[in-house]
C-alpha cells in the first residue's frame, strides 16, 4: 500500500471496523490514514470536508441498505474508488453494485488481508485510469473549442488586419487617422498572438517542424531568457554533451522554453534560482509499449525553486485561462501553449511540485536519426513584386475572400472567385481558364481544401497550390508546408507567399 494512504471505512459494525483497520494497518510499511463512519450520514458529511483515495463500504447501515448505499456514496465522491464490503453473498447484487460505480464487491468472511489488499490497489489503479482518461477528454474538448473559436477570429483579424494596412498605404492619410489606425493595426496584432497560443493549445496549427537538437534552443537563448528573469533570479543550465535529435519546429519550442522560463519567474517572489536540463532518457515502463519495448526519447526539463503548487492547482495548470495571477496580469495561455505545442510535437509532459519545494516541468519528445528531414521552406522574396498570372481562389469567409480576392487583382494577377471548394473544381472542370496557381482555404463547407486539391491535381497535375486557414486538423505533406498562409496575415505577406509560389516553380 502506498504512504499516507487516506481510507473512509463506512462500517456501522465496530468491531468488524477494528478489525479490518488492523489487518489493512499491518499490509506494508506505511500506515493507513483511516476515518471511520458508522452510517450513511456521517460518510457523506466527511466526503463534504475529506478527500479520500478509497472507501471501503458495506451495504447494510443503520439509515440505508442495498443498493441505494452505493449510488449516495458514489455521486458525493464520483472520483473516489470504492470497494464494497459486505456480507450480502448476492451476485445480482455484486452486478448492479459495480454498475452504480462500485470498483469492486468482496464478501465478509471470504475476503482476507490478501484480497482487500488487492481490491484496494487495483480500486485505485482504475479510478487513477479513469481520471486520466475523464481529463483527456476534457482537455480535448476544451482544444476544440479553442479551435473552432480561433478559427472564426482569424478570419475576422484578417479582414481587420488587411484592411488597416490597405488605409496605412495610403500616402494622402492625414496624421490623426494615421495615428488612429495604426493603434487599431497594433490591436490586432496583439489579438492575433492571442490566437496563436489558442492554436498551440488545441493542436490546429501547421507546424513548420525539422530535426533539430534542443540543446540548440537552449544556447541560443540563454542570453534573451538572462533578460527576461529578474536579477535576483540565476539561470542555470546542465545540458547533455551528446544530446539526441528530435523532430519539431523550432520557433515553437523557442516559444516552449520561454513561457516555462516565464512561468517559473513568476513563482519565484524572492529570489532563487531556474535550472534548464536536457537529458537523453528513456519513457514508461515496457508494458505501456505493444512492441515490447520503448523508443528512446529526449527530455527538456525547467526547474524553479519557487512556492511551489498543491495538486488541486497542478489539475488546472494546462487548461487555457487558467491563471494563479490577479485578474488582468495573465491570459492564463503561457502554459495551454505549452502543452499544445508539446502535444502536437507527439510529446509528453509530467509536472512535480510541491508547497515551499519548488516546481519542474519536463517535456519528453521521441528521438531521432540526425539524417530525418524534411524539404526546406522556401524563403519569402525580399520585395513584393506584381504579377500578371491567373489565380482561382476558394475561400467560403466572403468578406475574406473579397479582401484577398481585391489586394491581388490590384497587383496585376487575374483572379476567380469561388465559395467553397465544390465551385472551385467546377471552374477547374470546365477547363475555361488556364490557372497558374489555386488559393484554397482548408475548412469550407461542400468540400475543404484538402478533397480540393486532391482532385484538382487529377485535373491540373502540375497546378501549384496555396493553402490558408485559420486552423487545420488536416495533414499537410511536407512539400505542401512551405504553400502554407496562417491566418490572419497582411496584404503583403499574401503577395510575397504568392510570388514565392510563383518563384519555386
Amino acid at each position: 500500500m502506498s504512504a499516507e494512504l487516506r481510507v473512509l471505512l463506512v462500517e456501522d459494525d465496530a468491531s468488524f471496523a477494528a478489525m479490518v483497520q488492523k489487518i489493512l494497518g499491518s499490509a506494508g510499511p506505511s500506515s493507513v490514514q483511516w476515518t471511520h463512519a458508522a452510517t450513511l450520514a456521517t460518510a457523506l458529511e466527511q466526503l463534504q470536508f475529506a478527500r479520500f483515495d478509497a472507501i471501503l463500504l458495506d451495504l447494510s447501515l443503520p439509515d440505508t441498505e442495498g443498493i441505494e448505499t452505493v449510488a449516495a456514496i458514489h455521486g458525493a465522491a464520483l472520483a473516489t474508488p470504492i470497494v464494497v464490503l459486505t456480507g450480502w453473498d448476492d451476485e445480482e447484487l455484486a452486478v448492479r453494485a459495480v454498475r452504480e460505480g462500485a470498483q469492486d464487491y468482496l464478501i465478509k468472511g471470504q475476503a482476507d488481508r490478501h484480497h482487500l489488499v488487492r481490491a484496494l490497489r487495483h480500486a485505485m489503479e482504475r479510478a487513477r485510469l479513469e481520471e486520466r482518461l475523464r481529463e483527456s477528454q476534457k482537455m480535448e474538448a476544451i482544444g476544440r473549442l479553442a479551435g473552432g473559436i480561433s478559427h472564426d477570429f482569424n478570419n475576422l483579424l484578417t479582414i481587420i488586419a488587411g484592411y488597416t494596412d490597405l488605409l496605412l498605404a495610403v500616402e494622402e492619410l492625414d496624421e490623426p487617422t494615421r495615428r488612429y489606425v495604426t493603434e487599431i493595426r497594433k490591436a490586432s496584432s496583439r489579438a492575433a498572438g492571442l490566437t496563436r497560443q489558442l492554436l498551440a493549445f488545441s493542436r490546429r496549427q501547421v507546424l513548420q517542424q525539422k530535426v533539430l537538437n534542443l540543446n540548440a534552443i537552449v544556447s541560443d537563448m540563454e542570453v534573451m531568457l538572462r533578460r527576461v528573469i529578474r536579477e535576483d533570479i540565476e539561470l542555470i543550465t546542465h545540458l547533455a554533451p551528446d544530446l539526441g535529435y528530435v523532430f519539431a519546429d523550432p520557433s515553437q519550442m523557442e516559444q516552449v522554453l520561454l513561457n516555462l522560463v516565464v512561468n517559473a519567474r513568476e513563482a519565484i517572489p524572492r529570489g532563487g534560482a531556474i535550472t534548464i536540463e536536457t537529458v537523453n532518457t528513456l519513457p514508461a515502463p515496457p508494458e505501456d509499449h505493444s512492441n515490447g519495448f520503448a523508443p528512446a526519447r529526449v527530455m527538456l526539463s525547467v526547474h524553479d525553486t519557487g512556492h511551489g503548487m498543491a495538486a488541486e492547482t497542478i489539475s488546472h495548470i494546462f487548461e487555457p485561462f487558467f491563471s494563479t495571477k490577479p485578474f488582468g496580469k495573465g491570459t492564463g495561455l503561457g502554459l495551454a501553449t505549452v502543452y499544445g505545442i508539446v502535444k502536437q510535437s507527439g510529446g509528453d509532459l509530467e509536472v512535480w511540485s510541491e508547497p515551499g519545494q519548488g516546481t519542474t516541468f519536463r517535456l519528453f519528445f521521441p528521438r531521432v536519426e540526425p539524417s530525418s528531414s524534411l524539404a526546406p521552406a522556401v524563403a519569402e522574396a525580399a520585395r513584393v513584386e506584381r504579377g500578371s498570372e491567373s489565380i482561382l481562389l476558394a475561400e467560403d469567409e466572403d468578406r475574406v475572400r473579397e479582401l484577398l480576392a481585391g489586394v491581388l487583382r490590384e497587383n496585376g494577377y487575374q483572379v476567380v472567385e469561388a465559395r467553397n471548394g465544390s465551385e472551385a473544381l467546377e471552374v477547374l472542370t470546365a477547363g475555361s481558364t488556364a490557372f497558374d496557381l489555386l488559393i484554397t482555404d482548408m475548412v469550407m463547407p461542400v468540400m475543404g481544401g484538402e478533397e480540393l486539391a486532391e482532385r484538382a491535381r487529377d485535373l491540373v497535375p502540375a497546378l501549384p497550390m496555396l493553402f490558408i486557414s485559420g486552423y487545420t486538423e488536416v495533414e499537410i505533406s511536407p512539400q505542401a508546408r512551405a504553400n502554407f498562409l496562417q491566418k490572419p496575415f497582411t496584404p503583403d505577406a499574401l503577395l510575397r507567399k504568392v510570388r514565392a509560389t510563383f518563384d519555386q516553380r
